[in-house]
């Protein structure tokens, strides 16, 4: 059968539950990037066969350079649920981005990759989500002092330690610190000092005193800017950071515990 009849036939039989099958059958038909676009804004089960195509249809650059943007922004405004349809996506973006000259692999050295086990605790689930998170960002100049950088971000939204800026009140670092999410005592501790009267430095003295209780231990990195973040993990785990961050970042400023 000629591939536009086959698709013609693959557009009118499409399923409302589409396998992965369909997307193959359509990839075999060689589409135009022009017409995945279209389907890319059609229905859910038209999007799911679009994307199962796109999966090996998107590894050859040269079929897709004229459209890259377009597909780009189709990407970006589909509804990622359900998660076979992140996957998906996810995996297409790679693609794209690994056979793009201008939109080159970022690479995450083991060092960082290693920096990035230790701020999470090795939550194998948080530095995954990190490092896709990273990947999306199609920025290819990206350092090791960029990747701790956005590492610092991530892990201040997900309750690795909290990002504060020098400006911030006294109520806000407190409400960051107890959303800390390594012990069961942070939060109880750190509500303590929700109406402390004094400097963001004296706060941490004191709730270094009290943390010790707990066995805990606060520690700080000024970033040279305006934000500093501080972290209350074991003495242990802090000192396991420094570690990885002495090879990873030779040139950022040591961790002090308060």
């Amino acid at each position: 059968m000629p591939s536009d009849d086959a698709i013609a036939w693959i557009d009118r039989c499409l399923p409302s539950s589409v396998s992965p099958e369909w997307g193959g059958h359509l990839a075999s038909c060689k589409p135009s990037p022009e017409l995945l676009l279209k389907w890319l804004i059609r229905s859910r089960p038209h999007q799911l066969a679009a994307l199962d195509a796109l999966v090996p249809l998107s590894r050859n650059r040269d079929d897709f350079s004229s459209v890259l943007s377009e597909l780009r922004s189709a990407l970006d405004a589909l509804d990622s649920e359900p998660p076979r349809v992140e996957i998906l996506i996810d995996r297409i973006r790679h693609n794209l981005r690994l056979n793009d000259p201008s939109d080159a692999p970022i690479l995450i050295s083991d060092e960082v990759l290693s920096l990035a086990r230790c701020v999470f605790c090795f939550d194998l689930t948080l530095v995954e989500t990190w490092r896709l998170q990273l990947l999306d960002t199609y920025d290819p100049s990206s350092t090791a002092t960029g990747q701790w950088h956005s590492l610092v971000q991530f892990g201040g939204t997900c309750g690795a330690f909290a990002v504060c800026d020098w400006r911030e009140p006294i109520e806000s670092v407190v409400t960051k610190l107890a959303s800390i999410r390594y012990s069961d005592d942070i939060p109880r501790i750190a509500q303590s000092f929700r109406s402390y009267d004094g400097t963001i430095d004296s706060l941490c003295t004191d709730l270094a005193i009290s943390l010790r209780s707990a066995d805990l231990h606060l520690a700080s990195l000024d970033s040279g800017a305006d934000s500093y973040w501080l972290s209350i993990n074991r003495r242990d785990e802090i000192l396991r950071l420094e570690e990885c961050m002495g090879v990873a970042l030779p040139k950022v400023v040591p961790i002090t515990i308060v």
